[in-house]
């Protein structure tokens, strides 16, 4: 049976008027909740800022663009319970209960200063905002059909980017300040940004009496504080101050979150969101570019918290771009030049320390480089996946794992079941008679999208008509030490198993030992 969800689009306006004439003044902030009619929100990297796209009836916003001097936006899309009532959150007065006139707290008031009876949590049903930012962009359509305004914009990661961290008072590039610890150096930092304290540091799953102070380790030279550069945002401060500590940092709705990465060894079952082809999908594209690259010199660099030091690995070593250029000059001679320089593709692993895996995840990515990154993505309609896990908050990292369940994959797999029935049963599932059979016998092997896969962005797309509808592009994680199966016995038993090739053999297996498997 499956699940029904009900999913809600809210957002709150806050827009600020254009004083026209030599003494008007702009007005003061107006706070506007409205329904839209349309939203879309784009989820990319994380030092990458996320945009928005609203669309809403004229009669909720029926201005003229040019007099609109500024606005922000935090938008709420969640599952609402089964016993929503919709007619309780109407377009034209998204405020009312229905109940006739209710008292409200202060700060509800500050916030929706409109004075209508029914509190900002009840308006988002208490739900976080799934994205919130400046707008850049608004629009007026007006025709027969009816009236529509648009606003676009990004996330607050663009309005820190926006914002060059200020040099000294002599034009001397600033210095980032040691001696504190980096949340209490961050927590500064976005106050300094943030002065109307719109955005907030969290810190997520890390003790906090864990982080390290902010130059501690530091060369001689930057004890009186980090060197940045000239015209560097607080965006970039920020965010290279907490990858210098092994950290990543991102904009999450209202809030700066400040957290480890996502790295494949840390995944586990419970982390890792389940979807499936013939379940909860609406569509599936696979595609690769087959087309063999030149890989460059892969550098992997991992940081040792505990003796403040950056592991680095090289694969393969040697590799250089050899140019050979020929000139002849005026009197017919020849001179050959020979130029090589080395490539090299530069990569931080976040947390990992240990040479023997910062070679192995050079490895992968200078093979998966050389046959270009698979590219998965996914279109769902669903707001939870196969375990009832929220996909409403996937971003970049998260992992996501795409299953086939259109066909009986416990028959397949039972070795008491002849072949002949095995295809019997796929042919007439629709599939063809050579795939069947393909299917039948190489199933194992040809699951390789079982594996989790990394998000690389998402966007989701809602509309009053047609609801919610969720799209996943995913890529390879550079695997390092894979996912287990429960079934399986141990770490080591299973150590060689943790990479596949393309043909579905794991990486460092030798002949015999596929000889002796296969038996």
């Amino acid at each position: 049976m499956s699940q029904a969800f009900h999913p809600r689009c809210r957002a709150i306006l806050q827009v600020i008027f254009e004083g026209f004439g030599p003494t008007a003044l702009d007005s003061e902030v107006t706070v506007i909740p409205v329904v839209p009619k349309a939203c879309t929100i784009h989820r990319n990297s994380y030092r990458q800022a996320d945009s928005w796209e609203l669309s809403l009836d004229a009669g909720d916003l029926p201005f003229d663009p040019d007099l609109i001097r500024a606005g922000a936006v935090e938008i709420y899309l969640y599952n609402a319970p089964g016993n929503d009532d919709l007619s309780v959150l109407g377009r034209q007065d998204p405020l009312a209960t229905g109940q006739g006139t209710a008292t409200r707290s202060s700060q509800d008031a500050a916030a929706l200063e409109a004075g209508a009876p029914l509190s900002r949590e009840r308006f988002t049903a208490e739900a976080k905002p799934l994205i919130a930012g400046l707008f850049d962009r608004d629009s007026l359509e007006l025709s027969e059909s009816g009236g529509w305004v648009t606003l676009g914009g990004q996330d607050y990661t663009a309005h820190l980017a926006a914002m060059q961290w200020p040099p000294e008072a002599g034009g001397r590039a600033r210095r980032i300040p040691v001696g504190q610890r980096l949340d209490v150096t961050l927590g500064n930092i976005l106050d300094e940004a943030d002065p109307e304290n719109r955005l907030a540091l969290e810190i997520r799953g890390i003790e906090r009496a864990s982080l390290p102070v902010v130059g501690a380790a530091e060369v001689r030279g930057n004890r009186r504080g980090i060197p940045v550069e000239q015209n560097t945002s607080y965006w970039d401060v920020m965010y290279k101050l907490a990858t210098r500590y092994g950290l990543i940092l991102f904009v999450d709705g209202l809030d700066v979150v400040l957290t480890r990465p996502k790295n494949l060894d840390d995944l586990n079952r419970s982390s890792v969101k389940r979807l499936a082809w013939g379940r909860n999908l609406q569509r599936l594209e696979l595609s690769r570019d087959l087309g063999k690259e030149q890989s460059p010199n892969i550098v992997v660099r991992g940081y040792d918290e505990a003796t403040r030091q950056t592991v680095t690995v090289e694969y393969p070593g040697g590799i250089t771009d050899t140019k050979t250029s020929v000139r002849t000059s005026k009197k017919g001679k020849q001179t050959t030049t020979v130029r090589q320089r080395d490539e090299y593709q530069i990569v931080t692993a976040y947390g990992i320390t240990d040479p023997a895996i910062l070679r192995k995840m050079a490895e992968n990515l200078y093979h998966t480089l050389g046959r270009a990154e698979r590219r998965v993505v996914a279109s769902t309609r669903d707001l939870a996946d196969l375990d009832g896990r929220d996909l409403l908050r996937l971003g970049s990292g998260d992992a996501v794992q795409i299953e086939w369940a259109d066909y009986n994959r416990a028959l397949l797999q039972n070795p008491e079941v002849p072949t002949e029935t095995k295809v019997e049963h796929m042919v007439r599932r629709g599939y063809n008679r050579q795939v069947a059979a393909l299917l039948a016998t190489k199933h194992t092997q040809l699951e390789g999208l079982r594996r989790p896969l990394r998000v690389r962005e998402a966007s989701y797309d809602w509309d009053t008509d047609n609801g919610l509808s969720i799209e996943l592009e995913l890529v390879d994680f550079i695997v390092v030490e894979g996912r287990r199966d429960g079934s399986q016995p141990s770490r080591n038993s299973t150590r060689a198993e943790r990479v596949v090739q393309r043909d579905g053999t794991p990486l460092g297996w030798t002949p015999e030992e596929q000889a002796r498997r296969a038996r």
